[in-house]
């Protein structure tokens, strides 16, 4: 039986044959997947299609935003749905984050790019350079994306036969070329993952600038600074998270957004994200407003936590209050059609609030006031939301993140980064299962059947292996 990472690696390769100048070295049942580059145009061609599948449902385009905010206390399902994503609002066993299949094709694809742009004919050497620089950004971004859906951080690891349990997925560096001991990876620690995701970034760093003619709608110097900055606060590094936070505060191309609705209707405080168009559709805001399927809505206790006048959540602006079916809910307005066309919003995958809110949980962390205190980044998001000044606690920041970035796809990975209990409210049509324990093994998402009986070298994660 072919590997998963065969099946995952042509699923890149369908992508990357389409371009006129890639040549297909063998034929698509063979089991090498070896990519050839007949010049600088095919790299070009491989990265558009990469930052396309960055925009697939499976991606940002629906799932990185809204399963994480289903799977945590911040949105569920409407009683009267499309059947989409039901399961997952009531965290169901198996129904998390299914990302591997997709990630891992892309990995593949940027693996190509990075092993063979400095060789080919055509493109200049700061080209070159940028192309390989948006790779480890992209790889990096993809490999933190599994690791935080498939495993625990460093510091909030289980116990598991009395030891930690510290797997965390198979690191793949190599474009993938033959069945071999390499067609069948082991998973690596949590650690281990982390490193590479390190050296990742730090590679883009050096190698990308902040053209503005690319920027942010391309990986750049300070789109990898950000997703840094976003690492080590995962990894509780607080020193390193609140210095990187400030250097890409004491640099960004833009500034904080003066008004909320900005950051959505005209892309405000972007430094990462992914452009939609007609023929690209966002079905993250098909999902979310009742102009699609009107499916994800605010849970109960997410009302109950806005605060009065908060200029985030204001009737008609920032939400809609509609009768739906047998019920009154309430809808995000972030993805309402602000270019003027349905379903193609834009996903800021990185910005600038998120930089400020992880330099004050950063500092409160470790005692210390790197780049300003944390009451004054803080009080910069909040004052624009119109709210009070409040102490700069970590249950303070937690919250200010869950209101400041919701249905961004950030509450969930934050509950479990901090190793908190989920409390979705109580238990009536808004929630089933209303607490998920820290140590439920549903906290990660399994690794589907066919991957484990394809290789025999993973292993599932605890509490998955009995099914």
């Amino acid at each position: 039986m072919k590997t998963i990472y065969i099946a995952a690696l042509l699923l890149a390769a369908a992508v990357l044959t389409a371009c006129e100048s890639l040549l297909e070295t063998e034929p698509r049942q063979s089991v090498s997947n070896e990519v050839i580059f007949e010049d600088f145009d095919g790299v070009q061609s491989v990265m558009t299609g990469v930052y396309h599948d960055f925009q697939s449902t499976t991606l940002y385009g629906r799932n990185e935003l809204v399963i994480p905010e289903l799977l945590s206390d911040n949105l569920r399902v409407a009683l009267q749905n499309s059947n989409r994503l039901v399961r997952h609002s009531t965290n169901q066993e198996r129904f998390h984050m299914s990302t591997w299949n997709l990630y891992y094709a892309i990995i593949n694809a940027l693996n190509n790019v990075i092993e063979a742009v400095n060789d080919i004919p055509g493109g200049s050497e700061m080209q070159k350079n940028r192309s390989k620089g948006e790779a480890h950004f992209l790889r990096g971004l993809a490999y933190h994306n599994l690791i935080r859906t498939y495993a625990r951080e460093p510091n909030q690891l289980l116990i598991v036969d009395g030891a930690p349990f510290d797997l965390g997925v198979p690191l793949v560096l190599k474009p993938f070329k033959k069945i071999d001991e390499s067609a069948f990876p082991k998973r690596s620690t949590v650690v281990q993952v982390y490193e590479q995701i390190e050296k990742d970034l730090g590679i883009a760093i050096d190698l990308l600038d902040n053209n503005p003619e690319l920027f942010p709608r391309y990986g750049s110097q300070i789109a990898a600074q950000a997703l840094l900055a976003r690492v080590y606060l995962y990894q509780e590094k607080w020193g390193d998270a609140a210095q990187m936070a400030t250097t890409v505060l004491n640099s960004s191309p833009v500034a904080l957004a003066t008004e909320y609705q900005k950051i959505f209707s005209d892309g405000q405080e972007a430094l990462f994200e992914l452009t939609y168009n007609a023929n690209e559709i966002n079905e993250a805001a098909r999902f979310l407003t009742s102009q699609g399927f009107g499916d994800g809505v605010m849970r109960e206790s997410f009302l109950e936590n806005i605060e009065p006048k908060d200029q985030r959540f204001i009737e008609g602006d920032m939400v809609s209050t509609e009768v739906n079916g047998p019920e009154t809910v309430t809808f995000t307005r972030k993805f309402s059609g602000w270019k003027g066309t349905a379903f193609v919003d834009d996903i800021a995958v990185i910005r600038l609030s998120e930089i400020y809110l992880i330099r004050a949980e950063a500092n409160v962390e470790n005692g210390s006031s790197f780049g300003d205190t944390p009451i004054n980044d803080l009080k910069k998001i909040r004052d624009r939301a119109g709210l009070p000044e409040i102490p700069a606690t970590i249950d303070n920041i937690l919250n200010e993140r869950r209101m400041e970035l919701a249905f961004e796809g950030h509450r969930f990975f934050d509950l479990k980064r901090k190793g908190r209990d989920i409390s979705k409210g109580k238990e009536n049509d808004d929630c089933r299962i209303c607490t998920i324990e820290y140590e439920d093994h549903r906290v990660v998402s399994d690794i589907a059947q066919v991957e484990l009986d394809a290789n025999p070298n993973l292993v599932n994660n605890p509490g998955y292996q009995d099914f």
